[in-house]
């Protein structure tokens, strides 16, 4: 959840406060999304897997949901609203989105342990953390 939380502060995503239990980003109420807007929630859904792969070395069951909302943001991006490669949509295009994201993530994830782990601890002693709490922590670390 730490990995979620720092990178939909870092993506901009809209959300009051992550939790624990509750991991939903509140889907945004806009009528017009970008190309990038969509593909920042899919770097956020991906987040966690990324992390636990980056500190464990290991896939985890857990996955399952957060892969299945990030596909379907990418399908919806090809096969709704043309942002794939080609004009048409292909299979190809929903991996390459995927698959670019992932990789995004790997390197920007890297990067941040301490900020992670400073997340980590916020959310295993108050189990949720608000974007102004996260903006200090930030902030604080980096």
């Amino acid at each position: 959840q730490a990995a979620k939380a720092l990178c939909a502060y870092w993506f901009e995503i809209e959300f009051d406060k992550i939790s624990i239990v509750n991991d939903r980003i509140k889907d945004m109420d806009r009528e017009i999304e970008s190309k990038t807007q969509m593909q920042s929630k899919i770097k956020v859904y991906l987040a966690g897997m990324v992390a636990m792969k980056l500190k464990y070395n290991e896939k985890f069951t857990n996955a399952t949901e957060d892969i299945n909302r990030a596909t379907k943001i990418a399908k919806e991006m090809v096969e709704l609203y043309a942002m794939g490669e080609k004009l048409l949509p292909y299979e190809s295009d929903i991996l390459q989105i995927l698959e670019n994201a992932h990789s995004e993530l790997e390197h920007f994830l890297e990067n941040m342990n301490t900020p992670l782990e400073k997340i980590a601890q916020e959310l295993c002693e108050h189990e949720s953390i608000s974007r102004m709490r996260l903006k200090a922590i930030i902030d604080d670390v980096l």
